[in-house]
């Protein structure tokens, strides 16, 4: 609407009248004739119009006396479509429409509403992270374009393209009119193909893209474009943008932030929408998804913790199918030595039930929320960094059909390597003679040294994606090794639990196998061997791909080292 009104009626003279304030062009288009065509009326738009170019944001008030059976009528036809079931939004908008008109200008107001503190470097570091930036507002054009420059959304680099029809009604507005003007500012793009670009439309442009169905079109030099500002919109026009860019592209991850009710529908559209609490009220706060104090606060939202949580949950996923994965492919690999017969060489409570529960838990959920690659400094002063968490972007690093299948490789790789080695030294190299007194290896020793390095290879290949070390985090990785030795006692050796005293328990006695030295030899060869691909392929990457995080860490530890003059590991704070 871009429009508000209240009808009151004076108690002394019982008048009713209707009190109008709104944009000045939903406001003239209202006026009555002998308002419109007043030197007062003209004198008003002029200082409007001059307002709107020192970047204060104006309205337009108007009033309308009414007469009594006039309002009882409209205000009984109003009753009504509040109360209808059936078109009751079209029935309240045509009637608000209706009273709304032959209003006279009182006049206008232009206030200055200051920018926050750091918009300009929160804009500007948006855009060095390679985020499209768009603002979509309720003021006049020139207000808009002000604003713009004063928040760094455009410099005076860029080339300012308009895509405006000010001067014609909403349906003067034809589809060849339109086309014309988006294939003159593609040209003009065309011609310069290096200089940035800022695209400026309005609210009759957005309808017009609307009901032509052009939204697509726009879209495509859109998308060329450092920024965009969309001026005049309405709420419902925001919230038709946002869901625009969002389909247009199954990629692309949309953000609006607002602090106002009028940006509730944008926020609601977004896939994540940013509130900020303070003057204007709760209302956008309440219907976003995260409630920030100053529009500042965004930066560190995104290039902080949207960084450090996009790597956390990149690697969870990965790691969590790869343990699951190198668990039960021993197991697959087993059926070709035992002709298929389904024969199990795990124990199920101490070691299928415990691995998901105890042995490998604690490490990847510490992980999950604590690890940083790279300090919070650092992450925002150097903004590029947050493209290697995009899907979209050639340096995703986090996450990725490749990354992921990486992962499962090295489960595949290294399940194979540890069924094979336990099962060929412990049944042909050894003869299944593992101790100097003619013990041999059963099923159920076989299977508790397949597990162990299991939990050992899944709980150093986490370890190798840890960058900050913590006495918490290091703690979670000895609970976890001696947690299994801990946990087969329990179940092998106590006498506290009645039913594990039966001869029949296969869990009796599975530690006697670690009390040999063939087996803890067998432990570290298998481990080695089981990682090595994975400890070569990472410090490759470090060393001859290097990305700026890791350039940053390399840099950290040179500066700890000439500040210290010996060697010296830093991790973040």
């Amino acid at each position: 609407r871009k429009r508000s009104s209240v009808i009151v009626q004076d108690p002394r003279s019982m008048k009713i009248v209707l009190h109008c304030k709104g944009a000045d062009n939903v406001i003239q288009e209202r006026l009555c004739a002998s308002s419109l065509n007043s030197v007062h009326t003209a004198s008003a738009f002029n200082n409007l119009d001059r307002m709107a170019t020192k970047g204060l944001r104006t309205l337009c008030i108007a009033t309308r006396e009414l007469d009594k059976e006039l309002y009882e009528d409209w205000n009984e036809r109003y009753h009504e479509a509040n109360v209808a079931l059936e078109d009751r939004k079209r029935l309240i908008a045509e009637l608000q429409d209706e009273i709304e008109q032959e209003l006279e200008l009182i006049g206008c107001t232009g206030i200055e509403d200051k920018l926050q503190e750091h918009v300009p470097e929160t804009i500007s570091s948006l855009r060095a992270a390679g985020i499209k930036v768009w603002m979509l507002t309720g003021d006049k054009v020139d207000t808009a374009v002000n604003i713009g420059l004063s928040c760094a959304l455009w410099t005076h680099e860029m080339h300012l393209h308009y895509l405006l029809f000010e001067n014609a009604s909403y349906h003067d507005v034809s589809k060849d009119l339109l086309t014309a003007k988006i294939s003159a500012i593609t040209n003009a793009m065309d011609a310069e193909p290096g200089k940035p670009v800022c695209i400026v439309i309005d609210t009759k442009s957005v309808f017009a893209l609307t009901r032509f169905k052009m939204m697509p079109e726009f879209l495509r030099i859109a998308n060329r474009c450092e920024s965009v500002i969309c001026a005049r919109v309405s709420p419902d026009q925001k919230a038709v943008i946002v869901r625009s860019v969002r389909e247009s592209d199954k990629n692309i991850k949309t953000l609006s932030i607002g602090d106002g009710a009028n940006d509730v529908p944008m926020i609601q559209k977004a896939h994540v929408g940013v509130g900020i609490y303070g003057q204007e009220g709760l209302q956008a706060a309440n219907a976003a998804d995260f409630a920030i104090a100053r529009f500042h606060f965004l930066r560190r939202l995104l290039f902080v913790h949207g960084r450090w949580s996009a790597r956390r949950v990149g690697v969870l996923v990965c790691y969590m199918f790869y343990k699951n994965a190198i668990l039960v492919l021993p197991q697959f690999l087993f059926a070709f030595f035992c002709l298929a017969s389904g024969q199990n060489f795990y124990l199920d409570y101490p070691f299928y039930q415990g691995y998901n529960l105890v042995y490998t838990s604690f490490p990847i959920l510490f992980f999950g929320i604590s690890d940083q690659d790279v300090s919070d400094s650092l992450c925002l002063k150097h903004p590029e960094m947050y493209a290697d968490g995009s899907l979209r972007s050639a340096r995703g690093l986090f996450f990725s059909k490749r990354i992921f299948w990486r992962w499962i490789g090295e489960g595949f790789y290294q399940s194979g390597i540890i069924t094979l080695l336990v099962l060929g030294i412990f049944s042909y190299v050894s003869g299944s003679v593992i101790g100097p007194a003619g013990h041999t290896s059963d099923i159920w020793s076989v299977g508790s040294v397949i597990h162990l390095c299991v939990c050992l290879v899944v709980t150093f290949r986490l370890l190798l994606e840890n960058k900050s070390i913590n006495r918490i985090i290091a703690a979670s990785y000895v609970f976890s090794v001696l947690s299994w030795f801990l946990w087969c006692w329990l179940w092998s050796e106590t006498r506290t639990v009645p039913l594990l005293l039966s001869s029949n328990n296969p869990a009796t006695g599975v530690l006697t196998v670690f009390s040999y030295p063939i087996t803890w030899h067998l432990l570290f060869l298998t481990c080695w061997i089981a990682l090595l691909p994975s400890f070569l392929a990472n410090s490759s990457n470090v060393l001859l791909y290097p990305s700026v995080a890791d350039t940053l860490r390399s840099e950290a530890v040179r500066a700890a080292r000439g500040r210290s003059g010996k060697t010296a590991t830093i991790h973040p704070a």
